[in-house]
């Protein structure tokens, strides 16, 4: 959405929701060894990740120079994140 202050001067609002699906590596519940030292093994129980978007712009245009500062804030739920076992230290990293 566009809302023009004056003639060189608007406000801008965007809103979008984005969805990012897992890998196929990320839900293959066979582990994979590479080495004695890394094993991949995927959850087959992951749901998508989602994110919502919100930008807010101000946009100044003028006969040489434009200024435009905006703010963005996202929110994430779902997160789809790996984790990492040390097995020698049983310590879990993310």
């Amino acid at each position: 959405m566009s809302y023009p202050i004056k003639e060189q001067l608007s406000i801008n609002l965007g809103y979008n929701r984005r969805i990012a699906r897992p890998n196929l590596w990320q839900v293959n519940p066979y582990a994979n060894a590479f080495d004695r030292f890394f094993n991949r093994q995927g959850n087959p129980a992951l749901n998508p990740e989602f994110s919502h978007n919100i930008e807010l712009n101000l946009s100044s245009n003028f006969k040489k120079w434009s200024f435009n500062p905006s703010i963005f804030y996202r929110y994430k739920n779902n997160l789809i994140l790996s984790n990492y076992l040390n097995t020698s230290d049983n310590i879990i990293l993310q």
